[in-house]
């Protein structure tokens, strides 16, 4: 290949992430802008075969083993990429700003991706990196990604100052993951598509999303999504709306994580996880909105978990499932936890101070108050034409209440508040702020007590539309709502009766309020 530090070619690329101002140098196998198809601006010998234009290009194979290297760059222009193989190997520098990534489409730019197959080896070497207010439709395409090796140098410390010039190069292992490349990277109120794809990330995540400050879109249909090890999914972040149609997960920690954006599950979307299902968290540092996402689960979806199908840690997310089978192996269906994230925890302390720096935040970044989308505080979710079995527990009541509301559905399990303590390491070590992550095992790991709770949040309960709640468990909650058309009642052979404030009292269609026990015996 041709000399890499060819000042002639080297592409200008300056890049704002999240409040930063970064200029680097980069170099492409193809460079594409302004609508012209720039041989000078290229690195063609890393390209075999195939036609490229100033509109496109096809049957193109690009490979290359130099770090630091961008496939193909798109920058204000229509473009449209046919039948691609490409193998990238080394790491890349920035998958925030894209650089090192497969295929870049920046500035504005529209690209259309037919037929590709890339994978790609290396740390922050995402495939596809769509930005700066692109928009990319990828059809039947094959996405794989790989862990590279952290450089020696590498600098960056979680908690400590980090190295000049450096940037995050793995996934925060505060997140309860691993990992060193995302396959995709959706950020700077970029919209991506991916029709007929199989995408699929050894760590960190699948369908990435990133300081998305407003008008995010991640769109996913009839895909095929994995990760492998360690890691999620998909990721909605900041102010982006995931929509996912036909799709299955397989996911070795998280289907979805949710850090402000809003996301959808539609058309018999499948999703299997060895760890959560959806997962919506208090970032701390980097949420900007105003209020915190909506999930739908919709008709046909299935969740199949080992940990809970949903769970919530310091925010108060809108949920609303309806005709959808949720199934977890731990018996939670939903799960309201103060957030573990020991990164998050300190951050709380100083809000609008970085705690890596000690210096004030931008305003963008400083955090709000979370509230739910329909501008409350609490904890709405709304469960339509469900059968379900597994308990709901809330216990971040000094952060929010949970008010839970069932039509023409069933539910068997216990729905209440609850005392928690965090799980601890195999010597008793409770996470902390460092920079080993060989606990990151432990997040989103507690043991909850069902119990009533001296809070000023609580749990309510809205029977609806002939629901019947069995409960097999007793539970603790603060409100009840039984319509007249509908049930509560023990498991066969068990007894059930309700206390409010300690007294006694018959169960039947009415609404209640007050400390209320709902006690199973037998």
């Amino acid at each position: 290949m041709g000399d890499m530090e060819d000042s002639e070619k080297l592409i200008d690329l300056a890049f704002n992430a999240m409040g930063n101002d970064i200029n680097y140098k980069i170099s492409a196998a193809i460079c594409v802008e302004d609508g012209f198809f720039l041989q000078e601006k290229s690195f063609t010998d890393a390209v075999s075969g195939g036609t490229v234009t100033d509109t496109g290009c096809r049957d193109v194979k690009i490979a290359s083993s130099e770090e630091a290297f961008n496939g193909i760059f798109v920058r204000r222009s229509e473009y449209t990429i046919d039948d691609l193989e490409m193998r990238l190997t080394g790491n890349g520098v920035n998958d925030f700003a894209g650089f090192g990534a497969a295929i870049r489409a920046g500035g504005g730019s529209k690209v259309t991706i037919n037929k590709a197959n890339i994978e790609t080896t290396g740390c922050v070497r995402p495939a596809i990196w769509v930005g700066e207010e692109s928009e990319v439709v990828v059809n039947d395409s094959t996405i794989i990604a790989a862990d590279g090796t952290l450089p020696k140098n590498y600098g960056w410390r979680f908690f400590g100052t980090p190295a000049p010039g450096s940037v995050l190069m793995e996934c925060p292992w505060m997140l309860g993951i691993l990992g060193n490349n995302r396959a995709t990277v959706l950020t700077g109120s970029g919209k991506a598509t991916y029709n007929n794809c199989h995408i699929r990330a050894e760590n960190w995540g699948a369908l990435g999303v990133d300081a998305v400050i407003s008008g995010g879109e991640l769109s996913a249909n009839n895909c095929l999504i994995e990760c492998t090890k360690s890691g999620y999914g998909a990721y909605a972040d900041g102010d982006t709306l995931d929509i996912f149609s036909g799709c299955t997960f397989n996911a070795a920690s998280y289907g979805l994580i949710m850090g402000g954006g809003s996301a959808v599950f539609k058309d018999n979307t499948i999703v299997n996880s060895r760890g959560i299902g959806v997962m919506s968290h208090d970032q701390g540092l980097n949420i900007t909105q105003q209020g915190l996402g909506t999930l739908t689960i919709g008709k046909g979806c299935v969740f199949h978990t080992e940990g809970a199908v949903i769970q919530l840690k310091n925010v108060s997310n809108s949920i609303y499932v309806d005709g959808a089978e949720l199934k977890s192996k731990s018996g939670l269906i939903l799960e309201a936890m103060i957030n573990d994230d020991p990164f998050n925890a300190e951050a709380a302390k100083h809000r609008g101070i970085d705690v890596i720096t000690g210096e004030p935040m931008p305003p963008m970044l400083q955090n709000p108050k979370h509230t739910s989308s329909d501008g409350n505080d609490d904890i709405d979710a709304t469960f339509k034409n469900v059968d379900l079995e597994g308990d709901m527990v809330n216990s971040m009541m000094e952060y929010s209440s949970m008010n839970i509301r069932f039509e023409n559905s069933k539910i068997t399990g216990a729905i209440t508040t609850a005392a928690a303590v965090h799980d601890v390491g195999p010597n008793g070590e409770s996470l902390a702020m460092e920079d080993d992550p060989h606990l990151y095992e432990l997040i989103g790991k507690q043991t909850a007590a069902y119990a009533p709770i001296e809070s000023n949040n609580g749990v309510t309960v809205s029977l609806n539309e002939k629901s019947a709640w069995t409960v097999n468990k007793t539970s603790y909650i603060t409100g009840l709502d039984i319509a007249e058309d509908s049930f509560l009642i023990a498991p066969a052979g068990c007894n059930l009766h309700m206390e409010i404030n300690g007294v006694r009292t018959m169960i039947k269609p009415g609404a209640y309020k007050g400390k209320i026990s709902l006690i199973v015996t037998g």
